[in-house]
């Protein structure tokens, strides 16, 4: 059902506004719609929120025992109410020690760079500083192409040059060579020839084995020391869940900072939406955040955007997720959820239709759920496959199918394999029921509104043609078909058309509403794809039992037949949820939905506890 709001008006103080922000954020009982200021967020809360966040990742990657289904952070709300100053001192030490492995690694990097580059010559017999020393000749050193490498050797021989050739690298080969000053720019000239290119090396009072080595001890070192810094992270991972609580502390500070409101001079002004069902709680939630306050409440005014909130029993509630992601029903409408709920757990059931498959959907999630111990949407999604489990059994023994096999001595209806003819009758006929009772829901809503004549051209007028239809098919009852189609024409000839002015108008509207017809067969042609989900699954199912029986026998044999049984079983499974869960929604939004549902709400979404690590907070005293 949809739950009546009501319009609350609440004054407090100025100087009591933060203790009852943070009461009615506790109790998450007000959506405030109050068109008034409310502060920005600081850069110091986002740019805080942001450091929170990559903490978090940063530490993900340094946790021994990740759970393998994440964390399920339960927090006492006194625990959570108060930010502690150790967790925020951690997350300093903790940037300190990420920017310090990251400037080691960094300079690590460019320690490596210079190690390529003095890397060829480390063979050089002469110290770096003494490479410009020299009074008779130039030292050169630089590189050559492998191809000219010959040239080379054979332009320092016949100048009679000191040359050393060193090791290759990406440059080419490491060359050193000694030129008389008389003759060095002529050697240079002709060594451009071979694309000859010069490098100079920093003056150091070193051989390069002795850089070398100090470049690599510095690496050493440095590696040491961010090895040191990850055991460091690696402890602090275990204090994560400090992080993520002090993160959607944050996240809540920032909310409540961005709430809006209307100051005057000494008081602020608040106004918003309560569930009548929770005016109690909401009182007792102002109460507790304000000693001086007037609070008022009034209905809803006829322009007035009233927010959903739906309430339903645990069967329905799941379902409440499929209609939302279709559209929230609006506040002036019935709750389509009791009704929908039903019929999707039907045709889920009739779609799946194994009753070996329902047992491994009720082990599968109940399994999953003790696991992942899910909330939200979802835990609405574990539910709604759970439940469905039961129907897809009930219609697996109807039509004989236990993980693709019959059973001998178990009595079944038919198999839909054996039967395609059956299984298309009783699927449309599934689906005119199921229009019928979109037509039914209409009817209601319209007798509600007191549009009687509504009910009769539009609703009770197809409900007799589609009855009267499906009775032509049974010859006892001929008679009572043709009159019901009969008399649901007429409705339609006689008052579809009552709006229109003048007879010939009137009529001619009537006869055109008739063209109707083949929207409905078009949405009863529609559930077809019910014999196509349960047929397709049972054939899969029935390929992997040959398959596993084809390599059964002896020990190896009998293996592989279990490999391919599982896997293949498995696999059906998972693709035939897939598939009647996007079906079975598609029926429920467009030939259900489509007879009744306006939808177009907005969710009602109180000032509350916000949370994107933290699963429970547990608040005995509210």
């Amino acid at each position: 059902m949809i739950v009546p709001m009501k319009k609350a008006h609440l004054v407090v103080l100025k100087e009591e506004k933060e203790k009852l922000f943070k009461s009615l954020q506790r109790y998450g009982e007000l959506m405030i719609i109050s068109e008034g200021e409310g502060q920005n967020s600081t850069v110091y809360e986002d740019s805080m929120l942001n450091k929170t966040n990559q903490t978090i990742k940063l530490l993900n990657k340094y946790r021994e025992n990740k759970p393998l289904f994440g964390d399920y952070n339960v927090v006492d709300y006194s625990d959570f109410s108060n930010k502690k100053d150790e967790s925020l001192v951690m997350l300093d030490e903790i940037e300190k020690c990420e920017n310090l492995i990251n400037n080691l690694k960094n300079e690590n990097a460019s320690l490596f760079e210079e190690i390529k580059m003095y890397e060829p010559w480390k063979r050089l017999e002469i110290r770096l500083s003494e490479l410009k020393k020299s009074k008779m000749a130039k030292i050169h050193l630089g590189y050559v192409e492998s191809k000219y490498l010959d040239s080379f050797t054979n332009l320092m021989n016949e100048y009679n040059n000191i040359c050393d050739i060193f090791e290759k690298n990406r440059n080419g080969v490491a060359v050193f060579f000694v030129n008389y000053f008389e003759e060095d720019n002529e050697i240079l000239e002709k060594l451009k020839q071979i694309n000859y290119s010069e490098i100079v090396l920093p003056e150091k009072d070193q051989f390069v084995f002795e850089v070398l080595d100090e470049l690599n001890e510095k690496i050493e070192m440095n590696n040491t020391q961010i090895e040191i810094k990850n055991k460091e992270l690696s402890e602090y991972s275990k204090s994560i869940t400090d992080v993520e609580i002090l993160n959607d502390q944050l996240l809540n500070d920032k909310v409540l900072k961005e709430t809006p409101y209307i100051p005057t001079a000494n008081t602020v002004y608040i106004e918003g939406w309560v569930r009548s069902d929770r005016i109690e709680r909401f009182t007792e939630s102002v109460k507790k955040g304000a000693e001086v306050y007037d609070l008022e409440f009034s209905d809803p005014a006829p322009d007035d955007v009233v927010p959903t909130y739906t309430k339903n029993n645990k069967f329905v509630s799941p379902f409440e997720s499929i209609t939302d992601m279709f559209s929230k029903p609006n506040s002036k409408e019935l709750d389509p959820n009791p009704v929908m709920s039903v019929w999707y757990w039907i045709l889920f059931g009739m779609m799946m239709a194994d009753a070996g498959y329902g047992l491994l959907m009720i082990i599968g999630v109940l399994v999953l759920k003790k696991l992942m111990k899910p909330v939200g949407k979802a835990a609405n999604l574990y539910n709604i496959i759970l439940y469905s489990a039961i129907p897809t059994m009930i219609w697996g023994v109807v039509f004989g199918s236990y993980f693709g096999y019959s059973i001998p001595g178990i009595p079944y209806w038919f198999a839909p394999m054996n039967d395609a003819i059956t299984m298309l009758l009783v699927s449309v006929a599934v689906g005119g029921l199921h229009i019928i009772t979109g037509l039914i829901v209409k009817a209601v809503s319209n007798f509600r509104d007191h549009a009687y004549f509504d009910i009769l051209s539009d609703q009770l007028s197809w409900i007799l043609i589609l009855c009267g239809i499906a009775l032509l098919f049974v010859p006892s009852l001929k008679q009572v078909a043709i009159v019901m189609c009969i008399v649901g024409v007429a409705l339609i000839v006689l008052l579809h058309g009552r709006h229109k002015r003048g007879i010939i108008g009137k009529f001619f509207s009537g006869v055109l509403g008739l063209y109707d017809i083949t929207s409905y067969m078009s949405d009863l042609l529609s559930y077809s794809r019910i014999m196509a989900l349960a047929m397709s699954s049972a054939s899969v199912a029935m390929v992997m039992n040959k398959l596993a029986e084809m390599v059964s026998g002896g020990v190896v044999g009998t293996i592989f037949s279990i490999i391919i049984y599982a896997v293949g079983h498995v696999f059906n499974l998972v693709l035939g949820l897939l598939s009647a869960y996007v079906h079975d929604s598609r029926l429920q939004y467009i030939e259900f939905f489509g007879k009744f549902y306006e939808g177009g709400g907005v969710d009602f979404q109180p000032l509350s506890i916000k949370s994107k690590y933290i699963k429970e907070i547990k608040d005995e005293n509210k």
